[in-house]
């Protein structure tokens, strides 16, 4: 699992702690429904940047390795 994988997984865990802790109420669907919508933006953000990131790097890498500066 990569570094920001364990991190969304994170915060599932971390809900799931304080609701074991304490009672929450109606608030707790509520909070499951943040945490979820969380994880998603999070995801689809991180392949929005990430694609278009590696792209460049590999031009870059390839542009390096052809003028002979690998």
């Amino acid at each position: 699992m990569t570094y920001s994988g364990e991190h969304r997984c994170g915060r599932g865990t971390d809900l799931s702690y304080a609701l074991g802790r304490d009672s929450f109420g109606e608030l707790e669907r509520e909070l499951w429904a943040i945490v979820a919508l969380t994880v998603v933006i999070s995801v689809v953000l991180h392949r929005v940047m990430a694609i278009p990131a590696i792209g460049y790097l590999d031009r870059r890498r390839e542009g390096a390795e052809l003028d002979g500066r690998s």
